[in-house]
């Protein structure tokens, strides 16, 4: 189903009260969303910017929801709405939400009040399997990397800059768009440079916490509160984990990799290390994103992993 399917299907009331939209950063979910409430309230998903000043939208997530934003949010649900038609709410990064609130937010799931219908963003990682099966899915996925290079380089970004950011991005527009950027682009430098370190050297604590402490992605839009740590981290992990997983390509023969700027490392990883190895490496960091996606500590997060990338036998030999 293409997007103008789930609108024309959202008004014509063919679809489950909640809709949980899934995707990585920078795919379009929040966009979406809104389209999604305002095809709902006012028929027209254009109509985005009237949702800013209507009282039947609510949108949150812009900081952390804990029980106590879901049980206002239930109240309010409850009561009449003000136009005593339809009303709609986004709840960004939902998988953000502690496990409290969204058992809190389940009762409301299984019975939402009529002419209601709640949208969530987010990583389905991140919620309960209680959640996600009382909501609808939709995915957004990634576009072929030659459309988003292209792309790039009509927006003026150089070809070879613009070819990896796309594949940095996996294919994602948005995210391509910001990896494009110097800034992001010497943030990567630097934590190819950390992983090297971690891996082959000494454990680099003290710059990890500084590299985490400085801004590289813009923060969301209409964002009240912005950790740079906690998106930082993430950006950190998934560089030691395209590398990783460029290493392990390599053990196995196959050319084809994913961080060519970083090949000198991942040769390094596959010449000194077995393939059960570099698996073992990979698995820390799928169990450190899957912490911060409960919104552990982003730096004891990070600690935690390059204390566990140590490989005491290469370092003594």
């Amino acid at each position: 189903m293409n997007e103008q399917a789930l609108i024309d299907a959202i008004r014509g009331g063919r679809l489950m009260h909640a809709l949980l939209i899934a995707g990585p950063e920078g795919s379009g979910k929040t966009a979406l969303a809104r389209r999604a409430a305002a095809a709902y309230c006012f028929s027209s998903p254009d109509d985005t910017a009237r949702l800013l000043h209507c009282p039947d939208y609510r949108e949150l997530g812009d900081s952390a929801i804990g029980v106590a934003e879901v049980r206002e949010l239930i109240e309010n649900l409850a009561a009449q709405s003000f136009s005593h038609g339809r009303r709609a709410c986004v709840l960004k990064n939902a998988h953000r939400m502690t496990p409290q609130a969204q058992n809190a937010l389940l009762k409301t799931l299984e019975e939402p009040p009529a002419d209601t219908l709640l949208l969530l963003t987010g990583a389905e990682m991140g919620l309960l399997p209680t959640i996600r099966s009382r909501c609808a899915v939709w995915r957004l996925g990634a576009k072929p990397l030659k459309a988003v290079q292209a792309a790039l380089v009509s927006e003026g970004v150089a070809e070879a800059d613009a070819a990896l950011a796309a594949g940095w991005a996996d294919g994602v527009p948005g995210l391509a768009r910001v990896m494009s950027g110097e800034a992001y682009r010497s943030f990567r430098a630097e934590g190819v440079n950390l992983l090297a370190r971690a891996l082959f050297s000494d454990t680099p604590f003290l710059d990890t916490a500084r590299l985490l402490s400085s801004p590289v992605l813009p923060p969301p839009e209409g964002a009240k509160k912005y950790r740079p740590d906690a998106e930082n981290a993430g950006l950190l992990l998934e560089i030691f984990l395209s590398v990783s997983r460029d290493a392990l390509l390599r053990r196995e023969g196959c050319a084809q990799l994913r961080c060519p700027e970083a090949e000198n490392l991942s040769a390094r990883m596959a010449e000194n290390f077995t393939s059960a190895r570099i698996l073992g490496i990979i698995e820390i960091i799928l169990q450190a994103q899957k912490s911060l996606t409960y919104r552990a500590s982003p730096v004891m997060t990070l600690d935690t992993v390059l204390v566990r990338l140590i490989d005491k036998e290469k370092r003594n030999s």
